[in-house]
């Protein structure tokens, strides 16, 4: 770990105090966002009629990462590509309740709407 002074050296400020910091990355803003919107499912449910296509990819990310079931199933059901690739799903310790949400979701999208692949 490593610790960063909120001060410069330069410019000592009264009240200076140190952070630690971990070694990983700081999430961007869109991922602090989709992390907030998950934090209450129904309202990520509910965001999703209103969401903007481009946000579709990094909310399913989250919520395939953080288990959240109820958003996966939603999402499947109101993904706004043509296809829904599920390969990487693969590399990932993908939980029994997420796959089950995947196919539930799955289940209600219209014979029409699904990729024939």
């Amino acid at each position: 770990k490593k610790i960063y002074a909120l001060w410069s050296s330069d410019f000592p400020l009264p009240c200076s105090r140190s952070v630690e910091m971990s070694g990983q990355d700081p999430l961007s803003l869109l991922d602090l966002a989709a992390q907030s919107l998950l934090n209450d499912e129904d309202s990520a449910v509910r965001a999703l009629e209103k969401l903007p296509v481009g946000l579709f990819p990094a909310l399913s990310t989250a919520a395939f990462d953080g288990g959240h079931t109820k958003t996966v199933t939603a999402m499947v059901q109101a993904w706004p590509f043509p296809c829904l690739r599920l390969g990487s799903l693969r590399d990932q310790s993908i939980t029994q309740d997420l796959l089950e949400a995947v196919l539930d979701g799955l289940e209600l999208v219209p014979t029409g709407a699904a990729c024939p692949r």
